[in-house]
Protein backbone atom coordinates (compact mmCIF):
# COMPACT_ATOMS: atom_id res chain seq x y z
CA UNK A 1 0.00 0.00 0.00
CA UNK A 2 1.30 3.42 -0.85
CA UNK A 3 0.49 6.59 0.80
CA UNK A 4 0.60 10.03 -0.65
CA UNK A 5 1.18 12.86 1.63
CA UNK A 6 1.25 16.08 0.37
CA UNK A 7 4.74 16.49 1.43
CA UNK A 8 5.83 13.13 -0.89
CA UNK A 9 3.66 15.47 -3.40
CA UNK A 10 5.97 18.44 -2.95
CA UNK A 11 9.34 16.48 -2.71
CA UNK A 12 8.48 15.18 -6.31
CA UNK A 13 7.45 17.94 -7.62
CA UNK A 14 10.92 20.34 -6.66
CA UNK A 15 12.93 17.24 -8.47
CA UNK A 16 10.94 17.44 -11.25
CA UNK A 17 11.14 21.12 -11.14
CA UNK A 18 14.86 20.69 -10.22
CA UNK A 19 15.86 17.91 -13.67
CA UNK A 20 13.81 20.80 -15.92
CA UNK A 21 15.95 23.54 -15.02
CA UNK A 22 19.02 21.48 -14.78
CA UNK A 23 18.91 19.84 -18.31
CA UNK A 24 19.17 22.52 -20.52
CA UNK A 25 21.67 24.19 -18.78
CA UNK A 26 24.15 20.86 -19.33
CA UNK A 27 22.62 20.43 -22.80
CA UNK A 28 24.58 24.08 -23.19
CA UNK A 29 27.66 24.26 -21.23
CA UNK A 30 30.90 23.01 -22.38
CA UNK A 31 31.01 23.92 -25.88
CA UNK A 32 34.06 26.34 -26.28
CA UNK A 33 37.31 26.49 -24.24
CA UNK A 34 39.79 28.96 -23.37
CA UNK A 35 43.14 30.08 -24.14
CA UNK A 36 45.11 32.33 -21.55
CA UNK A 37 49.12 32.95 -20.84
CA UNK A 38 51.37 35.53 -20.38
CA UNK A 39 54.36 36.65 -22.81
CA UNK A 40 57.76 37.40 -21.62
CA UNK A 41 60.94 38.85 -23.08
CA UNK A 42 63.68 36.28 -23.83
CA UNK A 43 66.57 38.45 -22.74
CA UNK A 44 64.93 40.46 -19.43
CA UNK A 45 62.44 38.15 -18.76
CA UNK A 46 59.97 41.10 -17.95
CA UNK A 47 56.55 41.04 -19.21
CA UNK A 48 56.09 42.34 -22.48
CA UNK A 49 52.71 44.95 -22.79
CA UNK A 50 50.87 45.21 -25.82
CA UNK A 51 52.18 41.94 -27.62
CA UNK A 52 49.38 40.83 -30.41
CA UNK A 53 48.08 37.27 -29.79
CA UNK A 54 45.92 35.77 -32.70
CA UNK A 55 44.66 32.39 -33.74
CA UNK A 56 45.63 31.95 -37.36
CA UNK A 57 42.69 31.54 -39.61
CA UNK A 58 40.43 32.64 -37.47
CA UNK A 59 39.47 36.33 -36.44
CA UNK A 60 40.13 35.26 -32.76
CA UNK A 61 42.86 37.23 -30.59
CA UNK A 62 43.74 39.46 -28.01
CA UNK A 63 46.75 41.60 -26.52
CA UNK A 64 48.47 41.34 -23.31
CA UNK A 65 48.21 43.38 -20.41
CA UNK A 66 50.36 45.43 -18.77
CA UNK A 67 51.82 42.69 -16.25
CA UNK A 68 52.04 40.60 -19.97
CA UNK A 69 48.81 38.28 -20.01
CA UNK A 70 46.21 37.81 -22.16
CA UNK A 71 42.94 35.26 -22.44
CA UNK A 72 40.87 34.78 -25.42
CA UNK A 73 37.41 33.28 -24.51
CA UNK A 74 34.72 31.32 -27.23
CA UNK A 75 37.48 29.42 -28.67
CA UNK A 76 35.88 26.09 -30.57
CA UNK A 77 37.46 22.98 -29.40
CA UNK A 78 40.18 21.50 -32.00
CA UNK A 79 43.61 22.71 -33.07
CA UNK A 80 45.34 25.25 -33.96
CA UNK A 81 48.21 27.89 -34.59
CA UNK A 82 48.40 30.43 -32.54
CA UNK A 83 51.13 33.25 -33.29
CA UNK A 84 52.51 36.22 -30.46
CA UNK A 85 53.97 38.95 -32.37
CA UNK A 86 54.85 42.69 -31.75
CA UNK A 87 57.34 45.18 -33.53
CA UNK A 88 60.57 45.24 -32.41
CA UNK A 89 60.65 41.52 -31.77
CA UNK A 90 60.69 38.39 -33.72
CA UNK A 91 57.25 36.56 -34.51
CA UNK A 92 56.60 33.04 -32.97
CA UNK A 93 54.20 30.48 -33.70
CA UNK A 94 53.00 27.66 -31.73
CA UNK A 95 51.04 25.21 -33.25
CA UNK A 96 49.02 21.89 -32.46
CA UNK A 97 47.16 24.00 -29.70
CA UNK A 98 44.67 21.70 -28.31
CA UNK A 99 41.76 23.65 -27.07
CA UNK A 100 38.97 21.46 -25.10
CA UNK A 101 35.32 21.74 -24.46
CA UNK A 102 34.45 23.75 -20.78
CA UNK A 103 38.67 23.75 -20.79
CA UNK A 104 41.44 26.52 -20.21
CA UNK A 105 44.75 26.11 -22.40
CA UNK A 106 47.51 27.43 -20.93
CA UNK A 107 49.94 28.90 -23.55
CA UNK A 108 53.20 30.95 -22.86
CA UNK A 109 55.26 32.85 -24.75
CA UNK A 110 59.21 34.08 -25.14
CA UNK A 111 59.78 36.56 -27.81
CA UNK A 112 63.84 38.03 -28.67
CA UNK A 113 64.36 41.30 -29.67
CA UNK A 114 64.65 41.43 -33.38
CA UNK A 115 66.73 44.51 -35.05
CA UNK A 116 65.19 46.06 -37.97
CA UNK A 117 67.76 46.94 -40.75
CA UNK A 118 66.49 49.44 -43.68
CA UNK A 119 68.45 51.30 -46.57
CA UNK A 120 68.29 54.98 -46.63
CA UNK A 121 65.74 56.36 -48.48
CA UNK A 122 66.42 60.09 -50.26
CA UNK A 123 63.30 61.46 -51.79
CA UNK A 124 64.04 64.32 -53.90
CA UNK A 125 60.66 66.47 -54.81
CA UNK A 126 60.57 68.51 -57.70
CA UNK A 127 57.23 70.93 -58.72
CA UNK A 128 56.49 70.42 -62.19
CA UNK A 129 56.65 73.39 -64.78
CA UNK A 130 52.97 73.77 -65.44
CA UNK A 131 50.50 73.13 -62.74
CA UNK A 132 47.09 71.85 -63.90
CA UNK A 133 45.31 73.43 -61.20
CA UNK A 134 46.40 76.92 -61.78
CA UNK A 135 44.02 79.13 -63.29
CA UNK A 136 46.09 82.66 -63.20
CA UNK A 137 50.37 83.65 -63.18
CA UNK A 138 51.92 83.19 -60.15
CA UNK A 139 55.44 83.55 -59.21
CA UNK A 140 57.01 81.29 -57.03
CA UNK A 141 60.22 82.64 -54.90
CA UNK A 142 62.64 80.44 -53.30
CA UNK A 143 64.77 81.27 -50.16
CA UNK A 144 67.92 81.95 -51.95
CA UNK A 145 66.19 84.15 -54.44
CA UNK A 146 64.45 86.09 -51.84
CA UNK A 147 67.79 86.54 -49.84
CA UNK A 148 69.31 87.29 -53.24
CA UNK A 149 67.31 90.51 -54.08
CA UNK A 150 68.99 93.98 -53.02
CA UNK A 151 65.70 95.05 -51.00
CA UNK A 152 65.87 95.56 -46.77
CA UNK A 153 62.47 94.68 -46.01
CA UNK A 154 59.60 93.12 -47.41
CA UNK A 155 57.42 95.71 -48.25
CA UNK A 156 60.70 96.65 -51.13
Amino acid sequence: MIFITNRSIRKLLLFVLAALVALPISLFAGTTGKISGKVIDAKTGEPLEGVNILILNTQMGAATDQDGFFYILNVQPGEYSVRASMIGYTSVVQQDVRISADQTTALDFTLSDESIEAEEVVITATRPLVEKGVAASQAITTTEEAMAMPVSDIMD
